[in-house]
């Protein structure tokens, strides 16, 4: 079995035109052969085809270390080879077993040499020649080296859109007959308890015709679950709209019938008094958790039908009895609890659906995300956001504020994860603080990190309760957690470096997010995308819900 390099091109020529990287791929056009294996192999090569073969390279890796230097197969651990194999790890073994030929003497790239030489004439360090041409890449710690761990699963439970974490009770959804949702206490040993289960009624039977799925509960899937500050009541809206109250021991407390589209966002306010809800078809309600009863109501639904697409689905609190929702044309609208439902302030500047809401008690400023591809910061009294940031070519789908509450991480549709740093006074433009790492060539975006595995857009995105990593869910279901800690270290020792260099030479290649964890779906389950995600309070626990299948509480 052989494969040539033209051969190997064209399947790259081929994977650059599945992924839609046109100009790559007419890159490699010009300067190879792959026409010629176009007009031959087009019909013969498949969707996918160098994935797949990369995929199975992995795989016979993998069964080469079940096979002993005396050809006699060792025996299979179970609980082994349930944990994924990934391309770094086949890639060591690979390495070990046949190790890289030295570049050295007249095996030596002539570049290399060269490169060498003007090194020991100037006079310059490592460190100092790769801060000049903008490749440097801090931090040497092990788990900088190391491979990136496959996350353990601990618990399971069914297919679900939604999960929660409050204190050591967890709460999800699952798509069964009777669409319950379920509560779970996470013991001292790290095992969960006997779930108690939130059953909604069941009258007679309805089938999903699409499907042909039957299910004996008429109020539909459970479509949002949220727990109150106190941790001690649990909201769990569905399909049809209801939305209904539950104790910590599983007994309902009230339900709250106005919604008549299914919930996509409830937020509790801090004092637990009140609670927002929001549907698909943009009806907001405040309630009076107490009573049960609205306080206030807005209904955008002939809006939304006349133009076909929903304003927004995240809504904010902004400190104990003001709030934000989504209004027409991409703005954002004030208000106040019992002040009538006439906005007390506009905020002006998005274009599309809003995505996502964030109010930061520290330093008193609001972001937000929007399907306009573009991330904005909002001061009070100030109807224009005091700050737009720009990068992202598809629409973002969450950002939110890092540690030192002046950088902000966000994920989007077209795959990426980008990291942001701002003034803390707001002068009015983005700008990098003077000196160390966030001197980005005066960057107008004043992105100082990005992460972009491949154009597979991003669903979910989930910062920790520390804010020491941050996890993204794809749509094919793999999820990636993200080492900010290590970013911040590495960070420090770029800032460190260039505070020691008397030149003006500026960083123009951002940094890379160092990934600290991840898991892939088998590739037996298509259409598995997440659904949610969510932190324990811990740090060291992950829940990922998945559409189809089985879900997951991952140990970091």
């Amino acid at each position: 079995m052989s494969l040539t390099s033209e051969e190997l091109n064209y399947l790259i020529y081929r994977y650059l035109q599945e992924t839609g990287h046109e100009v790559s791929s007419l890159a490699l056009q010009e300067e190879t052969r792959v026409l010629e294996f176009e007009k031959k192999f087009k019909e013969r090569i498949p969707l996918g085809c160098l994935v797949s073969l990369v995929q199975k390279g992995i795989l016979y890796t993998e069964s080469e270390l079940l096979v002993r230097y005396d050809g006699k197969v060792m025996p299979v651990d179970p609980e082994n080879y349930k944990k994924n194999f990934t391309l770094a790890q086949a890639l060591q073994v690979d390495k070990e077993q046949f190790p890289e030929i030295s570049n050295t003497g007249r095996f030596a790239l002539e570049n290399d040499s060269e490169a060498e030489e003007e090194k020991l004439k100037e006079g310059k360090d490592e460190e100092n020649s790769q801060i000049i041409d903008g490749t440097h890449k801090a931090g040497n710690s092990d788990e900088d080296e190391g491979f990136i761990k496959a996350l353990e699963s601990i618990f399971s439970y069914g297919s679900s859109n939604a999960c929660e974490w409050s204190g050591s009770y967890f709460a999800w959804s699952e798509k069964t007959p009777t669409n319950s949702a379920k509560i779970v206490r996470l013991k001292s040993n790290k095992e969960f308890s006997v779930p108690t289960v939130l059953t909604y009624p069941t009258v007679g039977k309805s089938t999903d015709t699409a499907s042909n799925n039957t299910s004996n509960n008429l109020a539909g899937e459970i479509t949002a679950i949220s727990w109150s500050r106190s941790g001690d009541r649990l909201l769990t809206g569905v399909e049809s709209g209801g939305i209904r109250l539950w104790t910590l021991d599983g007994k309902l407390s009230n339900i709250f019938n106005m919604h008549k589209a299914p919930i996509i966002t409830m937020k509790w306010s801090d004092t637990g008094m009140h609670c927002i809800t929001m549907d698909v078809d943009n009806v907001t309600i405040v309630w009076n958790t107490l009573t049960g009863s609205p306080v206030q109501h807005f209904d955008l639904k002939e809006v939304i039908n006349n133009f076909g697409e929903s304003l927004g689905i995240d809504c904010e609190w902004i400190e104990k009895d003001k709030f934000v929702i989504p209004g027409l044309n991409g703005a954002i609208l004030l208000f106040q609890i019992n002040n009538s439902n006439e906005p007390i302030g506009r905020l002006l500047g998005h274009s599309k659906t809003i995505t996502c809401l964030s109010y930061n008690e520290s330093n008193k400023l609001l972001l937000s995300s929007s399907d306009d591809n573009t991330i904005r910061i909002w001061r009070g009294h100030n109807s224009n956001a005091s700050h737009c940031l720009m990068g992202h070519s598809q629409g973002v789908v969450n950002a939110s504020w890092m540690k030192n509450n002046d950088k902000i991480i966000s994920c989007s549709l077209d795959g990426s994860v980008r990291c942001w740093t701002i003034l803390k006074d707001g002068a009015g433009d983005i700008a990098a603080k003077d000196g160390g790492a966030n001197n980005y060539a005066n960057n107008n975006n004043a992105m100082f990190a990005c992460s972009l595995i491949d154009d597979i857009p991003i669903v979910y995105g989930c910062i920790s309760p520390d804010k020491s990593m941050y996890c993204v869910g794809r749509l094919d279901g793999q999820v990636i957690v993200y080492n900010l800690e290590l970013l911040k270290k590495n960070m420090e020792e770029l800032e460190n470096i260039v505070s020691k260099k008397t030149t003006n030479d500026a960083i123009t290649v951002p940094l890379e997010i160092p990934i600290k964890a991840e898991y892939s779906v088998p590739i037996s389950k298509p259409n598995n995308y997440v659904c949610a995600i969510s932190w324990c309070e811990t740090n060291d626990l992950l829940s990922v819900s998945y559409a189809e299948n089985q879900s997951y509480v991952f140990r970091l």
